[in-house]
């Protein structure tokens, strides 16, 4: 199968990775956590694989931080077995949950740069037309509607 025709299933394949995880979450709670925690790792290592081998989007950018997010949840679950009762210390717990929430705000501000910067680009170019039309007023003397049928939103 080619890469175009696998990238096809990307949308399938990303709704089948939640469920999956919704059954194993609901329907093997009362199991081994070891084998929740065995599978859950399985299912988002298996997602990450398809999703650098067939490249299913087509911006680079969007690529890259799918791979990242792909892989910040993947080393995410490799601390879960952390804490379960094979670590017996609480104070070791939770030194773990404190590398965990660094993971998960390095995620955050990773994933926030590009909606910042859009953002920012944003508020200039909405500066940049308001700033054009107090011009085109100003240059009208004041007329209002005459300034806004010329303008150009």
């Amino acid at each position: 199968m080619n890469h175009k025709r696998a990238a096809a299933f990307w949308p399938s394949v990303f709704i089948l990775r939640r469920y999956l995880m919704i059954i194993v979450l609901i329907h093997m709670r009362d199991a081994n956590p070891y084998a929740q925690i065995c599978t859950l790792i399985f299912i988002q290592l298996l997602a990450a694989i398809f999703n650098v081998h067939v490249k299913p989007l087509n911006d680079v950018k969007s690529h890259r931080f799918e791979i990242y997010n792909d892989f910040a949840i993947l080393l995410t679950f490799y601390y879960l077995p952390l804490f379960t009762d094979y670590v017996a210390s609480p104070v070791t717990r939770f030194s773990f949950g404190w590398q965990i929430m660094f993971i998960q705000a390095v995620s955050v501000v990773i994933n926030m740069i590009p909606v910042l910067i859009n953002l920012v680009k944003g508020i200039f170019m909405g500066a940049k037309k308001f700033a054009h039309f107090v011009r085109r007023l100003i240059s009208n003397k004041g007329n209002f509607r005459k300034t806004l049928a010329e303008m150009d939103w």
